[in-house]
């Protein structure tokens, strides 16, 4: 008797533990960090480092190794980091390569432990994470509304009265030393950090009952009101296509989950392994010449057909991890800018298409790798409760649509959102349903 007190004791005394870790840094982290996502992106790198401290105390020590044991879903994205190790060696710019190996195995850890410790959390304590996480991105994208509406004003009066809290003066307008204008590109990071978090929150708006009855509906059409609003003030035209791409991806899957999940499955195997030939073919076909299109995404054209046509040198294993920047630099004195371009023929300093730039650096081989995870990942999807898969493949769509447009993939703060992105639904996922949809190895739920 007196031994299964102490296991009761011992037992009470470590979920005691627990709610303490919860109410002292898991909850004032989710919510920091979803507040820091949309205003700050930037920080990231360092928001994911805590985020991933605060999992592991969540964890037990006394069974953390049993549970560090390999999950299914692990396969694709280990083998992916280990060729890219392998990759690193013949790699034009060893410092790029480390870091972008090292914040890979790190978010990659980080995302995992995430996962663990909300399938071992009560489930009171997920649906507050989750309520608490939807309330400060909330506040951030009225905050972003705001600055879109008065053109910055915000932060350009915020700079005015805090001058060493001014970025580079390249972009700011100035008049003496007084900021008139915030160049409005400033904000094209918060624009995506908004677009790959909105459907999250959404979720815990549809299933939290924040707020009760025909209120409910009502937020969520302000939430998606704002939102659209924002991104098409600002000047990002990515948001908008990523945007677009998650809705209609939520609306296919709110009509059949199996549909969403197949016609995810298809572009993402077609975007990770037909981008050359696609690419090629717009440009080879003038598309760049096109003056409909903005002069960014002529500029993206260009960059993607001078790219492609590099490919061929090295097909299987790519030019190595991170090499676009140094390899465009040295050949600097051989571009040329032809007749009717309004870019020179060059792959910059990276391919504004993660899909190209991976069949590059990292050849066909990485191209397949990369095509596991994502099908990996949309199959863990469907291992999430139900209600909250239409937004989880929202997010997933959005992501990609990123991925084929926007930034360049080793950048730190990059790869960090697509992180947190994912916990972010994970979150608010496992708010929607039992523990043990959030652990890695179980069987798939029926569609």
């Amino acid at each position: 008797m007196l031994e299964a007190n102490d296991v009761m004791s011992g037992g009470l005394a470590d979920q005691d533990r627990r709610d303490r870790t919860f109410l002292r840094l898991a909850l004032p982290l989710a919510i920091i960090g979803s507040l820091l996502f949309l205003i700050a992106p930037r920080t990231l790198p360092g928001l994911v480092a805590a985020l991933g401290l605060g999992a592991l105390l969540w964890s037990d020590p006394g069974q953390l190794i049993a549970r560090m044991r390999p999950d299914r879903w692990l396969i694709p994205p280990a083998l992916l980091l280990i060729y890219l190790v392998v990759n690193a060696t013949w790699t034009t710019d060893p410092p790029r390569a480390i870091t972008g190996l090292g914040l890979f195995a790190a978010l990659l850890l980080v995302v995992w432990l995430s996962a663990r410790g909300l399938a071992r959390m009560p489930e009171a304590h997920r649906a507050r994470l989750a309520r608490g996480v939807a309330a400060a991105a909330l506040v951030g994208t009225a905050y972003l509304l705001i600055e879109e509406l008065t053109d910055q004003g915000l932060k350009q009066t915020l700079y005015n009265l805090l001058p060493a809290l001014r970025p580079d003066e390249k972009h700011l307008v100035m008049d003496g030393d007084t900021i008139k204008r915030v160049q409005p590109y400033v904000t094209n990071r918060n624009m995506a950090a908004l677009v790959m978090s909105v459907w999250a929150v959404l979720l815990v708006l549809r299933s939290q009952k924040l707020v009760a009855g025909r209120s409910a509906t009502v937020a969520i059409a302000g939430l998606a009101l704002a939102v659209i609003v924002t991104v098409a003030s600002s000047t990002h035209e990515t948001s908008g296509i990523a945007l677009a791409s998650g809705g209609a991806v939520l609306a296919l899957a709110h009509v059949s989950r199996r549909a969403a999940l197949i016609a995810l499955s298809i572009a993402w195997a077609a975007a990770t392994l037909l981008v050359v030939p696609a690419v090629s073919t717009a440009y080879q076909n003038g598309l760049h010449f096109a003056s409909w299109l903005p002069d960014t995404a002529r500029h993206r054209i260009i960059i993607w057909g001078y790219t492609a046509e590099q490919i061929p040198n090295q097909p299987l294993l790519g030019v190595g991890l991170g090499s676009t920047k140094i390899l465009d630099a040295r050949r600097e004195a051989e571009y040329r800018t032809p007749p009717g371009y309004n870019y020179p023929r060059r792959t910059g300093t990276h391919s504004h298409n993660i899909y190209l730039q991976i069949w590059y650096e990292l050849g066909g081989l990485g191209a397949l790798l990369a095509c596991a995870c994502g099908l990996t990942l949309l199959a863990g999807i469907t291992r999430l409760p139900d209600a909250s898969r239409p937004y989880a493949f929202a997010t997933f769509a959005a992501c990609a649509s990123y991925a084929g447009f926007a930034w360049g993939l080793w950048q730190p703060w990059y790869m960090a959102s697509f992180a947190v992105a994912a916990m972010l639904m994970l979150i608010c996922a496992g708010a929607t349903g039992a523990a043990n949809a959030l652990a890695p190895g179980q069987a798939p739920a029926r569609s």
